[in-house]
């Protein structure tokens, strides 16, 4: 940031001397994170917050399913897909503005990241599935 690197590497190892202060540091100067660490509250509101984003996004891949139809990878299973990227996207989008970084960028960093966990999570319940006996496991099943 227009300092030599000679001098980059002296102001880190002063920094570095100290792990709260170097932690501090990185959070705001690189990550433009700012924590109050004096705030009693902090974990409890982080945790509220955590706990309502959790409930009320992850409710939303369900929604399709509140019909009582639905059964292995038919139009139900389709518009719950459908359902989980609109919430990806929208809490992507949220966390981009919160973070002031691009809401696009950070949105579709949003849904990569729930497409590869949800391929993950689908690959290892088919495994599951089939260690245990389960009957099919084709992906169609």
């Amino acid at each position: 940031r227009g300092i030599s690197e000679a001098d980059a590497t002296k102001m880190v190892s002063i920094v570095s001397k100290d792990p709260k202060v170097f932690v501090d540091f990185m959070m705001v100067g690189e990550l433009g994170l700012m924590l109050d660490l004096n705030d009693a509250y902090g974990p409890l509101k982080q945790g509220l917050v955590m706990f309502v984003a959790f409930v009320s996004f992850g409710i939303i891949p369900l929604l399709a399913y509140f019909s009582g139809h639905g059964k292995g990878m038919d139009e139900v299973f389709a518009f719950s897909v459908c359902l989980t990227a609109c919430a990806l996207i929208i809490l992507g989008a949220i966390k981009g503005y919160l973070t002031e970084i691009s809401m696009l960028k950070s949105a579709m960093i949003m849904v990569v990241n729930g497409i590869m966990a949800g391929a993950v999570s689908y690959t290892v319940g088919l495994l599951v599935q089939g260690l245990v006996g389960g009957g099919d496991i084709s992906m169609l099943g």
